[in-house]
């Protein structure tokens, strides 16, 4: 059985050149497990994760308290949308 899109998204490896990335890799956090948490959809944080979005200022609040910092760490292209 092929795994779907989501399925792959959540368990494959994702980009820590980003500064989301390498904040959720030294919190240990799986992209499942943080899209779970911050109610934010998991291809959605393979795209922030990727830089390939902008993030939304709401789902830049929900990852920002879930990792307990500032919003500046985790924003690489500062710009948010919304």
């Amino acid at each position: 059985m092929e795994a779907t899109v989501e399925e792959a998204t959540v368990s494959r490896m994702y980009n820590t050149s980003t500064r989301l990335g390498q904040t959720m890799a030294a919190r240990g956090w799986t992209v499942g497990d943080f899209a779970v948490v911050t109610g934010i959809n998991a291809r959605t944080l393979s795209d922030y994760l990727a830089a390939r979005k902008v993030m939304l200022r709401e789902h830049l609040w929900s990852m920002a308290d879930a990792l307990e910092v500032a919003q500046g760490d985790i924003d690489n292209q500062g710009e948010v949308a919304g």
